[in-house]
């Protein structure tokens, strides 16, 4: 080989060098916008995940009320129910004495008409 063709053998291969450093940069420039991308996702997530851990707390401070206030409820249900039931027992009760109270005053009226 001439030296001529040496130089021209080294200038082909410093072309295809080029061309592989062009490309190079281009797969650079396209890896670095990706990872920038991947970490403004990386970013959503983690903000994301904070927000569904407070929704988490959130849920179970609604689910600790709604659970209170539903056993709150059952216990006034069975003291109302019992305190109904005690009313409607005084007030048969006092419908009974009443009854026998017109009763006697009936039949103390009428003994005194059979005088």
């Amino acid at each position: 080989m001439s030296v001529s063709e040496n130089i021209q053998h080294i200038l082909e291969r410093l072309g295809k060098l080029d061309t592989l450093e062009t490309l190079l940069t281009k797969s650079l420039a396209k890896l670095e916008k990706l990872e920038t991308r991947v970490n403004d996702l990386d970013i959503k997530v983690e903000t994301l995940e904070v927000k569904c851990r407070g929704h988490d707390k959130s849920l179970g401070e609604v689910k600790a009320s709604a659970e209170f206030i539903n056993q709150q409820f059952e216990q006034n249900k069975i003291l109302f129910n019992a305190k109904t039931l005690e009313d409607f027992k005084k007030q048969e009760s006092k419908i009974h004495q009443l009854s026998k109270e017109l009763l006697y005053l009936e039949a103390y009226s009428r003994r005194e008409n059979l005088y």
